[in-house]
């Protein structure tokens, strides 16, 4: 027999809205044009943040600087800034960091080598090229020798840009195109930041230690030529077990749910057509994905990309209509999910944060759950078998699944005992 905490309060299926690349060349009526209707329904959408964006030769930068190969801190769009800063004291966003200059080191993402000052190879050459730029743009050059060209030092670039520019201390950490190594994830967590990443069989295969790097790096080019120039919205789910008595902080943990064989959208209705998009491919991935959350109360997450909508990079109005047109239809989806939680990364790991030092034993028919050392308000359980009424107006059983039930306080240090049928 199982039993296992549900993560959204009174059994809701907690919301997450996730947009990437949000960088210095980021106009806010981009971000507006896409948003202000999941604003409008009380929707939080997570920016991930790139700090100190490099002009690689990638989509999530404009095409007339694409290459070059220059450094861009995001503190020096002022206008952007503003318009965050009053998002963020709204209540409407959360800022993650995402990376720190976004780059592509011998073909892969910047966090998925080591990053240590003592290696002279090709990845370390990359970084202090970083760390030069940075410092040279401070004109403390004297305080550069000083400074250890550490793991520690690379990430604290960003986590200084994103402080001194939008006034918080960045926490929560998506590794660029979500491609980390074990070992950065555990110095991520050393560093008192949340990792958030992918635990998808593809994910696993890049940080396997199994693989040889020349494998990664030939997929990895692979990957990026089929969806570089490709506009995509991807479901994402979290697994309650995930997160079930264990006190180590291993982040939050994201998976591609299964699907139908589906392309991305292309550049024009016409190329849509040709690479046999139906119009509606998006909208049923995460339909379907919306109902296996429900069935099985677990969070849901959507992945975008605002620079997708407007490939590539005209300001002025959405290039992807149908693209658009599934982004509403999927927040109408969304708004129409029962028993759901609109939250934030941030919210959800700090109640998760509580969950994980919650101790169950099971004897027989008897459950027996005692909380840990603070008060958890509305949590919820869901076991494989039913339970018999349980009783006491501090338990509720929920109407719509008979395995689930919700102690409207955890009290610290309290016991609870519940029975099978």
């Amino acid at each position: 027999m199982n039993i296992t905490p549900l993560l959204g309060p009174n059994g809701k299926i907690p919301i997450l809205i996730r947009d990437d690349d949000t960088n210095f060349f980021t106009k806010s009526s981009m971000l507006e044009s896409i948003y202000s209707q999941a604003w409008n329904s009380q929707f939080k959408v997570g920016l991930s943040v790139i700090p100190y964006q490099k002009t690689i030769n990638d989509v999530c930068v404009p095409p007339d600087v694409r290459n070059c190969q220059k450094h861009s801190s995001i503190e020096n769009n002022e206008e952007l800034c503003r318009f965050l800063k009053e998002k963020i004291k709204c209540n409407k966003i959360e800022i993650i960091q995402h990376g720190v200059t976004h780059d592509l080191i011998d073909g892969r993402g910047e966090f998925s080598y080591k990053i240590e000052e003592k290696k002279e190879e090709f990845v370390n050459r990359a970084i202090r090229e970083t760390f030069t730029n940075y410092y040279n743009s401070l004109n403390t050059r004297e305080n550069e020798k000083h400074i250890n060209m550490g793991f520690e030092s690379y990430v604290n670039i960003g986590r200084h840009i994103i402080r001194k520019s939008l006034d918080i201390d960045p926490i929560l950490f998506v590794p660029p195109f979500d491609d980390c190594s074990i070992q950065n994830l555990k110095k991520l967590t050393n560093l008192g930041m949340i990792p958030i990443y992918g635990q998808s069989n593809y994910h696993r295969f890049f940080r396997s230690a199994y693989v040889p790097n020349y494998f990664k790096k030939y997929f990895a080019k692979k990957l990026l030529e089929k969806f570089a120039k490709k506009g995509f919205i991807i479901p994402l789910i979290m697994s309650n077990a995930d997160y079930c008595y264990t006190e180590c902080n291993q982040g939050i943990m994201l998976y591609i749910p299964r699907r139908l064989k589906i392309n991305p959208i292309s550049n024009s209705q016409i190329n849509a057509n040709k690479d046999k998009v139906t119009p509606q491919s998006f909208v049923k991935w995460i339909s379907n994905t919306i109902d296996y959350s429900v069935v099985k109360r677990t969070p849901i997450c959507i992945l975008n990309h605002y620079h997708h909508y407007f490939y590539d990079w005209n300001h002025d109005s959405s290039t992807r209509k149908n693209l658009f047109e599934q982004w509403n239809q999927i927040l109408h989806l969304l708004n129409k999910m029962p028993f759901s939680w609109n939250t934030t990364f941030l919210d959800l790991y700090q109640r998760i944060r509580k969950i994980k030092k919650i101790n169950v034993a099971i004897t027989g028919h008897k459950i027996t759950i005692q909380s840990p050392d603070e008060t958890i308000d509305e949590m919820s359980f869901k076991v494989d078998k039913a339970l018999q009424p349980a009783k006491g107006k501090n338990v509720i059983n929920d109407e719509q699944d008979k395995t689930i039930f919700t102690v409207s306080q955890l009290n610290p240090n309290s016991e609870f005992v519940f029975y099978l049928k």
